[in-house]
């Protein structure tokens, strides 16, 4: 009885000491979010991005959540496009927990906010 009377004061700093740090570290990772706004007749389009392929329909979308510690390249192949942008750069992108990409018939979109759309990349010939 007296040993778990010591071993909860330390329990319960060791829990206010390490609960801190998980959420700081939840805090600095940032969601990179796909958007496939193709028209429907475009079929699937084929995406990696971290070394996993996704397959889309129009209209679906798909997020992954990393370390903000390095550039993440995606390609994307939709019939005979293929294209490719840089989803996260840690010096433009910094302090962002999310970023956005819209892949459409001309190219590559990206934003903070899902407002205002920037033309980053298009496909290539």
């Amino acid at each position: 009885m007296a040993d778990s009377v010591k071993i909860l004061p330390l329990l319960l700093l060791a829990f206010c000491c390490i609960y801190p740090i998980a959420v700081a570290i939840e805090a600095i990772t940032v969601t990179i979010h796909i958007i496939i706004e193709l028209p429907p007749s475009s079929g699937i389009t084929r995406t990696d991005c971290i070394g996993e392929e996704w397959k889309l329909k129009p209209g679906e979308n798909f997020r992954f959540t990393r370390w903000p510690d390095r550039q993440y390249i995606c390609k994307a192949e939709n019939g005979s496009k293929k294209g490719s942008w840089l989803a996260f750069d840690p010096f433009r992108d910094l302090l962002r927990r999310d970023v956005y990409w819209s892949v459409r018939e001309d190219g590559f979109y990206f934003t903070y906010d899902q407002y205002n759309w920037i033309k980053i990349n298009g496909w290539e010939d």
